[in-house]
């Protein structure tokens, strides 16, 4: 936000005025700096309220709203037998579109539920999509960056998790294809702590209703 940008900016813009003023000094006897020479002018306020807004990042994640149903295969570990699952998903737009508010349900053939709620957006300050998960195994947040392929039209997305049973931290990557209107295919990878990578997560979801 504006007023978020001026707090972290002050600062640096009161050192540069301190340096200016001191070098202004050395040859000359510094003039008296006005109140309008320091703030930011209408095209920089305007270019800062942009960045709060919804824009063209948001709009790859349009695709994503609605509530789908699907089914997949996931893997523990290299080498480890597939577990078939099924999931339902619901995502829709909440605080003015900023963000995509997401809930997943996922069960495996033994009735086991996994269940997820995070949220996804695209940070213009960052240049990024950014996602932040919960879910009903852990305790611990997953925060995870991606960016968008327009070429193939793939979000793909790199985070990392702490294995419960070992400690150790696993990188991860997804790679949602958003090609097809009305169905995601998603195809997963997560790197052990022997540094090999293995496909853990291989599915699709159709869309139900938007």
């Amino acid at each position: 936000t504006v007023m978020t940008y001026r707090r972290r900016t002050l600062p640096i813009l009161f050192s540069v005025l301190v340096l200016t003023l001191l070098t202004a000094g050395m040859g000359a006897e510094a003039q008296p700096v006005t109140s309008t020479e320091i703030q930011p002018d209408e095209e920089l306020d305007s270019w800062i309220a942009s960045l709060g807004e919804p824009g063209e990042g948001h709009q790859v994640l349009e695709s994503m709203v609605g509530t789908w149903e699907g089914k997949g295969t996931i893997w523990d570990g290299p080498d480890t037998e597939p577990i078939a699952i099924t999931a339902t998903v619901d995502r829709h737009w909440v605080l003015g579109g900023r963000y995509l508010s997401e809930e997943i349900s996922v069960r495996s053939p033994d009735g086991q539920r996994f269940e997820t709620r995070g949220f996804s957006g695209f940070n213009y300050e960052a240049g990024q999509y950014e996602l932040l998960t919960i879910d009903n195994a852990s305790t611990g947040m997953v925060f995870e960056t991606g960016k968008f392929d327009p070429d193939s039209e793939k979000l793909m997305i790199r985070g990392s998790f702490r294995d419960p049973a070992t400690g150790y931290v696993i990188d991860s990557r997804v790679e949602m294809d958003l090609s097809q209107d009305g169905r995601i295919v998603v195809v997963g990878y997560n790197r052990n702590e022997e540094g090999r990578e293995y496909k853990s997560l291989e599915g699709a979801i159709t869309r139900r209703k938007k």
